[in-house]
């Protein structure tokens, strides 16, 4: 079964898509009766994806953080380490840190990534039935790392498609709101709309999957 899991692992590195990064990680965890999964960078925090029934169907950064705060131990730690959910359904209970899980308890680990800057992303896994021998746990690491390696080089290339998917306006709208500008001195400049600045600015939030202006300009300006 480890030797099967680590082959499933090298398939990574090929991976043209994150959806394919997703069904090997499946096939990965799956023996080991995990079958939930949450990716997330550190800074910021983002969730990246997530697979399995954790709280609703659809999850946020904000829902995480606040349901289940434990997230927060791993800006203390530079090991994997296991939780449980003290409660009967995923929405309720209580979560903590234990040296061994239980066998029918949602249970999970917790993987970080580090990179040369530090604590990158994280890998959360879990399921009611997992398997947290030494040798499942090493395992388990060099998925996370490869997730996080492979998954961040797919998305910084989307996203410079994606910057390039921007029109001439956009850019210059940006470029200007970057150098502190407001929308109403930078629809007196350019000599337009403040509605139509914000209808510009809107649709690079759109283009590059951001929720605030300021997020869209890091990731061009980091371009």
């Amino acid at each position: 079964m480890l030797d099967e899991a680590v082959l499933q692992i090298k398939k990574i590195r090929d991976a043209a898509q994150l959806s394919e990064i997703k069904e090997i990680t499946l096939e990965v965890i799956r023996p080991f009766g995990y079958d939930r999964i949450l990716f997330f960078s550190v800074s910021p925090f983002k969730i990246l994806w997530a697979h399995g029934y954790w709280f609703t169907e659809e999850i946020d950064e904000n829902q995480f953080i606040q349901k289940c705060p434990i997230i927060n131990q791993i800006s203390h730690v530079d090991t994997p380490f296991y939780w449980m959910k003290l409660g009967a359904h995923s929405a309720e209970g209580d979560y903590q840190l234990v040296d061994k899980p239980m066998k029918g308890v949602l249970s999970g680990i917790q993987l970080p990534v580090f990179g040369r800057s530090g604590l990158v992303s994280s890998l959360s896994l879990g399921g009611t039935q997992i398997d947290s021998s030494i040798e499942v746990e090493y395992i388990l690491g060099i998925l996370a790392n490869q997730i996080s390696l492979y998954s961040r080089k797919l998305l910084a290339l989307s996203t410079e498609n994606n910057i390039q998917g921007l029109t001439r306006r956009e850019k210059e709208i940006i470029n200007l709101l970057s150098n502190g500008l407001k929308q109403r001195q930078v629809s007196e400049i350019l000599g337009i709309s403040e509605r139509t600045i914000e209808n510009h600015v809107r649709k690079v939030r759109q283009k590059l999957g951001t929720t605030t202006t300021a997020e869209a300009i890091k990731i061009i300006l980091g371009f």
